[in-house]
């Protein structure tokens, strides 16, 4: 209502207040053409190439974020969607953003009304280099007073802690999909070995592809996966996941995400109570308050449906309802010192009471939570790094024989190429 009162007052259509953006914007006074259609937007005029020229100001001013999202709406106009998406190209490929970058030139060049755009649009599609394939692997060794374990001798449930190894390692590799998609398959593995405490001993291999699908202001990530853990050196679970993840910048640092995965699970010979469905629903925010400070949060949901056999303790539920929050922060000290922190708690409570050796039946409801500090030093040269990590967990359980938790701390090296 103001804006309208003071472009009557003046004397200026919307239209003519755009005409006045526009030779703003054609001088180089870009904060003032900026105003002036924003001005004219709220005024009434919305077509596409008050949008377009609103980008490219705000581009000239170094808005990012901002010229990205006018652009995606001038992207609408069969007229302007050619150009707008090869300039959302550039800007994905300033930002580092394969999939993006690949997405709107391809799009340029399928949308280009002129040869010279369809040229320019296909030559920058075939400048982006391939991906390099990804490895990285960190070992580790400490010392873990986070579990219980049962004395060798007088087979009694102790507290007490034991040494470890840890190694893990992650590789992929990309591969494209036509010209305007990739995917990418990897795979990743954990190893913690208790010389002391064999039975504590764990392995996990997870592997699978994913696909990235840009749309608009969203990304999608479809994945398919497979992952096999082993505990005491006896299968614990097999499964199979398919995950669906969406995630859109709000502005130029904070970005929204959303996934939800179903993971269909066979438990092993002697964790045949885990067959079964498990559901997860995750939420988060990320954000990058400075170049040298990031942080996030998340919520999780997570529902399980299982076989729920008794186990030697008779109980008759592993089918947990969970409700969990998390948090980390990233601050870059140095170029080559980074410190991590994060931290989680959630609730659970099973589904059904647990019928107890004794005769009597409860209910399980667990809270957990973890609290994490990581130093890391990048080492010179070729992709070294050295940390330290600091970690202590607890899980408070209605039932006594779930009750764990304690400190954790380990060191080791890492490397990763590229």
């Amino acid at each position: 209502m103001l804006l309208a009162l003071a472009g009557a007052a003046s004397g200026q259509t919307s239209e003519q207040v755009y005409r006045s953006a526009l030779d703003a914007a054609r001088a180089g006074d870009y904060p003032v053409a900026i105003a002036g259609f924003e001005q004219a937007k709220a005024a009434g005029l919305t077509h596409s190439r008050l949008f377009y020229n609103l980008a490219v100001s705000h581009y000239q001013l170094g808005n990012l974020h901002a010229a990205r999202q006018a652009f995606l709406r001038a992207s609408r106009d069969p007229d302007l969607a050619a150009l707008s998406h090869y300039n959302l190209g550039l800007l994905a490929r300033a930002r580092g953003e394969r999939s993006r970058t690949l997405y709107h030139f391809s799009l340029a060049r399928d949308y280009a009304q002129t040869e010279e755009l369809r040229r320019l649009a296909a030559e920058a599609l075939a400048a982006v280099p391939a991906r390099q394939p990804l490895l990285e692997w960190e070992l580790a060794g400490g010392y873990d007073r986070s579990f219980e374990v049962y004395d060798a001798v007088e087979s009694v449930r102790q507290r007490r802690g034991a040494g470890f190894y840890s190694l893990w390692g992650y590789a992929d590799h990309t591969m494209p999909l036509g010209d305007a998609h990739e995917y990418t398959v990897y795979l990743t593995a954990t190893a913690l070995d208790y010389p002391a405490a064999a039975e504590a001993d764990f392995t996990y291999v997870d592997m699978g592809a994913e696909l990235v699908l840009p749309h608009a202001a969203w990304d999608h990530v479809l994945s398919l996966a497979a992952y096999h853990s082993a505990f005491g050196g006896d299968t614990l679970e097999r499964a199979l996941v398919l995950s669906a993840a969406t995630s859109r910048d709000l502005d130029s640092r904070r970005r929204l995400r959303a996934e939800y995965s179903l993971s269909a699970i066979d438990g092993g010979s002697r964790y045949r109570y885990f067959d079964g469905l498990s559901h997860r629903l995750r939420l988060g925010l990320d954000s990058l308050s400075t170049p040298a400070l990031s942080w996030g949060g998340n919520y999780d949901l997570l529902y399980n449906d299982r076989r729920d056999l008794a186990d030697e303790y008779g109980v008759a539920s592993v089918s947990p309802v969970r409700h969990g929050v998390g948090a980390y922060i990233r601050y870059r000290i140095r170029e080559r010192i980074v410190l991590d922190f994060g931290s989680e708690a959630r609730f659970s409570r099973y589904r059904d009471r647990h019928r107890m050796v004794d005769g009597f039946s409860r209910r399980r409801e667990d809270v957990f939570w973890r609290v994490n500090a990581e130093i890391d030093y990048r080492l010179l040269p070729g992709g070294w790094r050295s940390f330290l990590r600091l970690e202590w967990v607890e899980n408070d359980s209605s039932l006594e024989q779930y009750r764990y938790g304690g400190p954790q701390v380990s060191a080791g090296i890492g490397w990763r190429f590229p």
